[in-house]
């Protein structure tokens, strides 16, 4: 067991500070704050990467050639897969780091006016039985909301 553990200990000598954060409420408002304040703490990039759109090709081909008729979200969630198309961008000689190029294939996937397009999933995976989890989740869910739920 980790009883010794102690992070408190831990944290200073890492050299973090702890400061008093604002008590989050519970609810669809409340998680839009929690996710505003981690958004401005997230570190931000120098320099902002374009692509031409002969580049912006040869992404969107790359992922074509490793989604195996996957959908975006899924191929981007399994590590094997996202390697793959990483290592084919590479392979067209698209230069850039990995967030940047992924960041540029969810653009486009989200902007309708783009001129190039990638097409819908042709796979959809089975359905999964979650039911040995759902206790878990109920206990977790009622934690939460008991644990940032204002009693008046």
């Amino acid at each position: 067991m980790m009883d010794g553990l102690n992070q408190f200990i831990i944290s200073r000598v890492l050299g973090s500070t702890m400061k008093k954060g604002r008590r989050s409420s519970f609810g669809p408002l409340g998680a839009l704050s929690v996710q505003n304040q981690v958004l401005a703490l997230c570190p931000k990039r120098d320099e902002q990467i374009s692509y031409l759109p002969p580049a912006e090709k040869l992404i969107v081909r790359a992922f074509e050639e490793k989604r195996q008729g996957l959908p975006l979200d899924r191929v981007l969630a399994d590590p094997t897969h996202t390697e793959g198309f990483l290592k084919r961008c590479r392979d067209f000689e698209v230069v850039g780091p990995d967030h940047a190029i992924i960041l540029r294939l969810l653009q486009i996937r989200k902007s309708p006016r783009e001129h190039v397009r990638i097409e819908k999933a042709t796979k959809r995976e089975p359905r999964r039985d979650f039911s040995n989890y759902l206790y878990a989740a109920e206990m977790a869910s009622v934690r939460i909301k008991y644990q940032f739920w204002r009693f008046n």
